[in-house]
């Protein structure tokens, strides 16, 4: 005997399609979830491998290579459309580890007579002012202090300037409170406040930091100019670091256009 067809009620049907529909839903909007995601995660490769690699410059104001390096590289690296980063330090620490306990154109008189003529010989190929100081090397831990706290300010290049200055020009005594009062004046509003900053034992503990890492990463003179991992230094091979920098920067936004190409798609 054979069953009758039993007619599946109108309701089981809509109960089906609504079930089904609403499976379907689920699989666009999980699809539409993953593409966003990926494009997401696309665009954070991009923004990590685009960042343009940042010029860091160690310097010290004790320096006499460091005032013709600081003179120069921020109107370079602007030039070049580098990123720079300043990196303050302490030199002393560095050569008293390596055994010596003064600067090595102290220690060695002839390299000293040449290094002094050679400064005059720099300063008038950069078209920049130079008078041996009376002290060298100059403390310079006051004004260090001032630069590891504002070491990401928009004045910071100025007020590195302002000490250079006062060393190598001017003849000033850089660790005084009143010429680095005086190096800050123009730039802030309250250059008491910067100085009682600087002053902090969490400052003072940001410049020894600063210090241990130079030494950790190989730096062994000022100035010092990195690019990743790459290592240049003196004054002289500062357009050699930044023509680095910028082509490493060349290749980072090829990668970055090619991976946001990917995004449209």
């Amino acid at each position: 005997m054979t069953r009758p067809h039993r007619r599946t009620p109108c309701h089981a049907k809509a109960s089906r399609r609504a079930v089904s529909s609403c499976l379907h839903e689920k699989r666009v909007g999980a699809y539409a979830a993953s593409s966003l995601l990926q494009q997401e995660n696309i665009l954070n490769t991009a923004h990590t491998l685009a960042s343009p690699p940042r010029l860091e410059f160690w310097f010290e104001f004790g320096s006499n290579y460091s005032y013709l390096a600081t003179m120069r590289i921020e109107e370079l690296a602007r030039r070049a459309g580098v990123a720079l980063e300043w990196k303050p330090f302490l030199l002393g620490p560095i050569f008293r580890e390596l055994g010596w306990s003064s600067s090595p154109f102290v220690l060695q008189a002839e390299k000293g007579n040449y290094v002094w003529r050679d400064m005059e010989r720099q300063a008038r190929k950069y078209g920049l002012p130079f008078n041996k100081p009376s002290a060298f090397p100059r403390a310079a831990v006051l004004p260090m202090r001032v630069a590891a706290c504002s070491a990401g300010e928009p004045w910071i290049a100025e007020f590195c300037k302002n000490v250079m200055v006062q060393n190598w020009v001017n003849d000033l005594d850089i660790n005084e409170v009143l010429n680095v009062r005086h190096a800050l004046e123009a730039l802030v509003p309250e250059p008491d406040i910067v100085i009682r900053q600087a002053t902090s034992e969490e400052n003072k503990a940001r410049l020894r930091r600063n210090t241990e890492i130079a030494r950790a990463r190989g730096i062994f003179g000022a100035p010092t100019f990195l690019v990743g991992d790459e290592m240049f230094w003196g004054n002289d091979r500062l357009e050699e670091a930044i023509a680095m920098a910028a082509s490493a920067q060349g290749n980072f936004l090829e990668v970055r256009t090619m991976l946001l190409s990917q995004v449209g798609q």
